[in-house]
Parts: structure tokens; C-alpha cells; sequence
């Protein structure tokens, strides 16, 4: 922000950061997928292991996505070594 005597600080922070995730594939899977990226247990009800999930992006917590894909989260997995990306971007695609 500029004002006739200087800088001046802003208070807006800008955008916040929202996690988000886009999913698409077998439930199970992508299950496992999320497991590793959020270093938590990711538990699949027996009644949704055979659903598929058409393209989505889920935007919140791990806690509000697993809620909004009727998983649930255990506790978090310990002695996990970081797979970080060679490039900037990453794709995973889980096919029939």
C-alpha cells in the first residue's frame, strides 16, 4: 500500500493458503495415497471400499476431507522419511 508520505505496512495478509486435494480413482487407493501425504492412518469403511471417485478437489483440513469422503483418520505414522518432487509439480493417476 502506498500512501503521499511513504511505505506504509499492510495488515492484509493476501490470500491465505487452503489445503486442498483433487482426487480421482478407487477409494482405496487414493486412501493410501492420502495416508502417506498426510502421515496419518487413513481408515476405509468396508461399505465404501469398492466406490470410485469421479474427479473432485476437496479444499480444507485432512480432518473436514476425510469427513466429507466418509473416512476416518487414525493416529499419525512415525519414522516416515519426506518423498519430496524433483519437479515443481506432481500427477498421479490411478486408472482401471
Amino acid at each position: 500500500m502506498f500512501s503521499g508520505t511513504g511505505l506504509t505496512v499492510s495488515t492484509d495478509p493476501g490470500h491465505p493458503k487452503v489445503p486442498h486435494v483433487t482426487l480421482d480413482g478407487d477409494i482405496s487407493v487414493l486412501s493410501k495415497t492420502l495416508q502417506e501425504a498426510w502421515k496419518r492412518r487413513v481408515i476405509v469403511p468396508a461399505n465404501l471400499r469398492d466406490q470410485r471417485i469421479r474427479k473432485r478437489t476437496f479444499r480444507g483440513t485432512p480432518e473436514e476431507i476425510a469427513d466429507a469422503l466418509g473416512l476416518q483418520l487414525g493416529p499419525k505414522i512415525k519414522g516416515k522419511k519426506d518423498k519430496s518432487p524433483k519437479g515443481d509439480s506432481v500427477s498421479i493417476k490411478f486408472g482401471r
